[in-house]
């Protein structure tokens, strides 16, 4: 490979590979269609996923990222490594996204004098999360300092920030008082409607689906409790989850609690699912009593399957869905609210059909990855760029 300076480059800073094709595939796909070269930066490519970003016609780059921890001498070897990278490649465009990433990922690409630095948080992570009756350990109050610390350093840096809902820079900029050049609230990032098409809603039996790691932030918990008791009043209601626990997580199901979980009869338990229409397609609605999101995917991928959505009203969840008309909004934290949804639509199953079709609509309307994609880029690469 040569480097960047006979094309166009913009380098794109991720973490693992499954999470950039999920959440970057249509915007490098669009990137190279304009012309430019596309460099995308992972920690943990495996040959079929390299040839995964290879086939979107982008070059896939190994980096040296430890995702969880913090050692001072790991972290600062990928800033060194990303500095050198972009003093040879000199993209013209840096776009950053997760929290490592971010950090390092600005940092390098403001000391290698990179032209555009732009970077995307999509959510605040477990550190900013807070849990009702549960004070954060001393470990998790200090990551949080630590990455407010590296915030104030790298994102003033930056030429724009991103966001996905209107909570977090004021949960993160307005509240640490961390002054950037300019910063934007994107809202939804978009999901293909062709391949999340409508399908009618399964309602017999009636089955309620949890999309997403097995996280207490994710509210995993309040979905559990309240499957149980809508199951011992309505045995014929289904539950579902997708998903499998993130060692890597410190707000983790344990082993053991996954373990119990799995051997009881009440929720049936997909695991990691790679064929996610399929799955919304035998499925009634989503739930996801979350305590904090970006914007969440999932949410997308439902209702443009045609499903309703029951969510909290947390940061990244309000406003997702039309109370009443696309799904349901809950208190955050509150079981018995949960509870008290799943049942309306038990008592009143042909609101699942009509609420699911408004939601088709809707996602048709606000959730298209061509036209989310579009934006992106407008906003990431200036006309004038």
């Amino acid at each position: 490979m040569t480097d960047g300076t006979q094309h166009k480059t913009l380098a794109l800073v991720g973490t693992t590979a499954a999470s950039m094709l999920t959440f970057r595939g249509a915007y490098i796909q669009a990137l190279v269609a304009q012309g430019w070269r596309v460099l995308v930066l992972c920690c943990d490519y495996t040959t079929d996923t390299a040839n995964q970003v290879r086939a979107l016609g982008a070059d896939p780059i190994f980096y040296p990222l430890a995702r969880t921890g913090m050692n001072p001498f790991r972290d600062c070897y990928t800033l060194w490594f990303l500095y050198v990278f972009m003093r040879r490649w000199r993209p013209h465009v840096v776009l950053s996204f997760f929290t490592k990433p971010v950090i390092y990922g600005t940092l390098a690409a403001c000391f290698a004098g990179v032209p555009r630095i732009a970077t995307l948080l999509e959510g605040l992570g477990y550190a900013f999360t807070d849990l009702p009756h549960e004070k954060k350990p001393f470990v998790v109050r200090f990551i949080r300092a630590i990455q407010v610390a590296l915030y104030r350093l790298s994102l003033p840096r930056a030429h724009v920030c991103f966001f996905l809902n209107k909570d977090d820079p004021q949960d993160l900029l307005a509240r640490y008082k961390i002054s950037v050049k300019s910063y934007d609230v994107l809202g939804p990032i978009g999901v293909d409607c062709k391949k999340f098409s409508f399908s009618p809603p399964i309602t017999k039996p009636l089955t309620f689906l949890f999309v997403g790691r097995l996280l207490k932030e994710k509210g995993i918990h309040e979905f559990v409790a309240a499957a149980t008791r809508v199951k011992n009043q309505y045995p014929h209601v289904q539950f579902q989850i997708a998903g499998e626990p993130d060692s890597a997580n410190p707000g983790s199901l344990t082993h053991e609690t996954f373990v119990a979980l799995r051997k009881s009869s009440t929720i049936s338990f997909l695991g990691y699912v790679t064929d996610m229409p399929a799955v919304y397609a035998q499925a009634s609605a989503l739930v996801l009593p979350s305590y904090r999101e970006g914007y969440s995917l999932s949410v997308q991928e439902a209702m443009a399957s045609g499903r309703l959505v029951i969510t909290s009203d947390a940061p990244g969840c309000k406003g997702t869905v039309l109370p009443g008309f696309t799904g349901s909004m809950v208190r955050t934290g509150s079981v018995d609210d949960l509870v008290s949804a799943i049942v309306t639509y038990v008592k009143n199953p042909e609101f699942v059909g009509e609420q699911g079709k408004n939601a088709r609509t809707y996602a048709e309307k606000h959730y298209d990855i061509q036209a989310t994609t579009a934006m992106l880029i407008a906003k990431t690469i200036p006309s004038k760029g």
